[in-house]
């Protein structure tokens, strides 16, 4: 398991930090969790190829933790995309579909799931589990876990 910190930083803008995103290479899959302003530049620099992102885990629709995923989209698209992408998020997730298809033109070819959430598990394989959790924040919003499932000695 690799986990690559995209950006830490907060809603404020900074010279060293970028908007919240972290992507995690795991089990044969690129999943990306948050997706701040900027994380498309951070993939470049991480070498992580926004083609090989199976999943984008959001924890909430402050602007800071969402306002790449537009124009990441649009990226993924542009380049031709056409495996599916599964988005989660917590409640309100068709307000961010809307806004989606609805900023500029937007065309998306590829397939892409938008899954609203709450607590629950999202996810089991034989490898792991990736459940979600209700958290207190002045908005609905979502902590997830990664649980690597132990293999039998």
């Amino acid at each position: 398991m690799e986990i690559t910190f995209l950006g830490t930083s907060s809603a404020v803008h900074s010279y060293e930090r970028s908007h919240p995103s972290f992507v995690m290479k795991a089990f044969g899959e690129v999943m990306l969790f948050d997706c701040g302003e900027g994380t498309q530049r951070q993939l470049i620099f991480a070498k992580v190829s926004p083609m090989k992102i199976s999943k984008i885990f959001i924890s909430h629709y402050h602007g800071d933790h969402i306002l790449g995923l537009p124009g990441l989209l649009q990226s993924m698209n542009f380049r031709g995309r056409e495996t599916k992408l599964t988005i989660y998020g917590p409640e309100g997730m068709q307000n961010i579909v809307n806004a989606i298809y609805n900023l500029g033109y937007c065309k998306l070819d590829f397939p892409i799931e938008f899954v609203e959430i709450g607590s629950q598990t999202i996810e089991e394989t034989d490898e792991y589990i990736i459940k979600s959790q209700n958290v207190m924040h002045n908005v609905p919003a979502l902590a997830y876990s990664v649980e690597e499932k132990k293999k039998p000695r």
